[in-house]
C-alpha cells in the first residue's frame, strides 16, 4: 500500500485512559465514542483509524465517566503525506508556556515545509545577550542547551530578562541562526 492509500484509510490512533469511554476528535470532527474494554488490547479498545491531512491536525479526546467530570486532552500533529526531503534551513519559533517561561523551538525543514524527521544533529542553543536566561544542564528535551534534534526538533526553555535578548541556535552545519525573544 503507498503513502496516498495509508492517508486515506487512516492511521491507527490509540488512547489510553481510565475513564469508561472516549470520544476522539479529529480538527473539530467526532470521530465517534468508544466504550473501553479492559480485556481488549491495545488501550482497552480505545483505538480509531484517524484519516490525517496533509499537514497541521488537532486531536481531542474526552473520556467520560458517570457522575464525573469529563477528562480532556488536546494534541497537535503535524502530518506528512509521502517522504520529506533534505534540509533547507533551520526554523526557530517562540511560543509562551504557562508557567511564563518561553520555549524557543528548532525545527529542521525542507524546501517544501515540512519538518525532516531523520535530521538528529548535536544542537547548540545559546542567549546572546546577559538578558534572560536559558535553562539548561538539567538533562532534560527542554532542559540542555546542547541537544541532539529528535525527529528534527529541539527545544530550549528561556526565562525572559528585563530586557529583550537574541537566541541563537546552531550545530555541526548551520552556523548561526538567530531569533529576537521580547
Amino acid at each position: 500500500m503507498d503513502t496516498q492509500e495509508w492517508a486515506k484509510e487512516g492511521r491507527d490512533v490509540s488512547v489510553y485512559c481510565n475513564t469508561q469511554s472516549a470520544e476522539l476528535f479529529l480538527n473539530g470532527n467526532s470521530l465517534g465514542e468508544k466504550k473501553r474494554n479492559a480485556t481488549t488490547f491495545p488501550a482497552g479498545g480505545l483505538v480509531w483509524k484517524v484519516p490525517f491531512k496533509q499537514g497541521d491536525n488537532i486531536l481531542n479526546v474526552v473520556g467520560r465517566t458517570p457522575n464525573a467530570e469529563d477528562a480532556k486532552h488536546q494534541i497537535s500533529v503535524n502530518y506528512l503525506i509521502g517522504e520529506h526531503g533534505k534540509v533547507d534551513k533551520i526554523a526557530l519559533s517562540v511560543k509562551k508556556l504557562a508557567n511564563g517561561n518561553q520555549l524557543i523551538e528548532a525545527q529542521a525543514i525542507d524546501e517544501k515545509g515540512n519538518r525532516v524527521l531523520d535530521y538528529n544533529k548535536r544542537s547548540y542553543f545559546f542567549n546572546m545577550t546577559s538578558h534572560g536566561k536559558l535553562i539548561e544542564n538539567q538533562g532534560t528535551p527542554t532542559g540542555s542547551s546542547i541537544i541532539e534534534m529528535a525527529s528534527g526538533y529541539a527545544a530550549i526553555e528561556f526565562v525572559s530578562g528585563a530586557k529583550p535578548t537574541t537566541i541563537e541556535y546552531r550545530n555541526q552545519n548551520v552556523k548561526g541562526v538567530y531569533i529576537d525573544v521580547k
